[in-house]
């Protein structure tokens, strides 16, 4: 099922020659969230949080995906160790976000140092996105046009191909849409 998915989806046939942005950035938060989940030894903590900066600085929306998933993996960690009785404490949950805290400082120092010495501005990836227009980068910005996109989605990356898409994912992920929202 996988393999057809992946084979009937333009956005990976078309781009087997020539990456994408979000399938980089994509990789290094899994791997990510791979080594945030391996095990609780300080070094893997460390390198989970050097790929989650990587990711971050690859691609910016990266900060609220990966935020919002390595919050609610302690909260629920937190959660089901105190249902289940188990000691994991303020202790451990502030040392394993040092950890990542300071894996993921690197990555985004690095960039923020590289953008203040070539932009002089340290967040040029966020201020001058705000100075894009229709002639410089294509996309449209009609409030009412990206509410129709948001909720639409399943359906505007299935069959809406636009200049920054690049391609489509397969038809067939509609088909199992019902089962990974419904099923058991």
């Amino acid at each position: 099922i996988l393999l057809t998915l992946i084979l009937t989806s333009t956005a990976f046939t078309d781009l087997l020659g020539d990456g994408k942005v979000e399938l980089t950035s994509s990789a290094i938060a899994l791997a990510a969230i791979y080594w945030l989940l391996d095990s609780e030894n300080k070094a893997d903590k460390f390198l989970a949080g050097f790929l989650t900066g990587l990711a971050m600085v690859s691609r910016p929306y990266n900060i609220f995906l990966l935020g919002i998933f390595i919050g609610s993996l302690y909260l629920g960690k937190i959660y089901y160790d105190r249902k289940l009785d188990k000691n994991f404490g303020l202790a451990s949950f502030t040392t394993s976000i040092f950890w990542i805290g300071l894996g993921s400082a690197l990555p985004l120092a690095f960039h923020l140092a590289v953008n203040w010495l070539v932009y002089r501005n340290p967040l040029a990836m966020l201020t001058d996105a705000q100075n894009m227009t229709t002639e410089n980068w294509q996309w449209a910005f009609d409030p009412q046009y990206i509410w129709l996109m948001r909720s639409l989605y399943p359906f505007v990356v299935t069959f809406l191909n636009t200049p920054q898409s690049i391609g489509n994912i397969s038809p067939i992920f509609l088909a199992f849409l019902p089962y990974a929202l419904f099923g058991e």
